[in-house]
């Protein structure tokens, strides 16, 4: 999809919610369609949850899990041992309702 790795440079990624399906895009490129219907392929008993309570963008980096295991002391070893490079740099933020949009925007 793209000839470069996607921290390299800045992306515009973008997400279009409406009632029934949620659509992600990097640089107006379609990525990802959510729909009841493709969630439920991935789990039978899924039911669609993104019209019936208020929701929020969270943009940051976290990873979590246990992926891999524990790692021995790892408080003390990773962060005292590895470079702090990693980051997240956001040229902005835009935040559009359509003019037939549904719900409401608080910021």
């Amino acid at each position: 999809m793209f000839n470069k790795p996607l921290y390299n440079d800045f992306y515009t990624y973008s997400i279009e919610w409406k009632p029934n399906i949620i659509n992600w895009y990097i640089n107006d490129t379609l990525f990802f369609t959510a729909t009841n219907e493709n969630l439920k392929k991935i789990n039978n008993n899924y039911n669609w949850i993104f019209n019936d309570r208020f929701f929020y963008l969270l943009v940051n980096t976290a990873v979590g899990g246990n992926f891999g295991g524990a790692f021995p002391n790892s408080i003390n070893y990773i962060y005292k041992n590895l470079p702090n490079y990693n980051e997240m740099i956001i040229k902005h933020i835009k935040i559009y309702k359509t003019i037939d949009g549904y719900g409401e925007i608080k910021i």
